[in-house]
């Protein structure tokens, strides 16, 4: 049963939806002033004629590509494109002055791209149990 669902994700369409989200998000994540709820409000008429799963596979990469997003202004430009990017800018503007901008971005991306998967993994092992107590 959970081999089937993995297998479902590798199908073309949901990749193609996963990535066209990925990099819209990111593209509006980067400009301050859009985050991630705006990027999916942007959206939400598109998934109207699409299938459920990939519809929402596009929303969440979206949603996951513009918290990114919002780190690429903070960096650069020491305005955070999204509020959960202030702290990055905080860190990653003095490193773009200093002529390290391409690190400070790559550890963005590690650090949002690990901190995706965690929560992810803990969602799953998580979310079983609390809905069968009905808390």
């Amino acid at each position: 049963m959970l081999w089937d669902a993995f297998l479902q994700l590798l199908d073309l369409w949901i990749v193609a939806a996963a990535l066209i989200g990925i990099t819209t998000g990111v593209i509006i994540g980067a400009i301050p002033g859009l985050g991630p709820t705006m990027a999916i409000a942007l959206l939400i008429p598109v998934t109207f004629a699409m299938q459920p799963v990939p519809a929402m596979i596009l929303l969440l990469g979206v949603y996951q590509g513009a918290i990114f997003g919002g780190s690429i202004s903070a960096v650069l430009l020491n305005v955070p494109g999204t509020p959960s990017s202030a702290a990055t800018a905080m860190d990653g503007f003095p490193m773009a002055r200093r002529g390290e901008g391409g690190r400070a971005l790559r550890l963005a991306l590690f650090a949002s791209v690990f901190g995706n998967i965690f929560s992810c993994l803990v969602l799953m092992a998580l979310a079983e149990p609390f809905g069968a107590t009905g808390a």
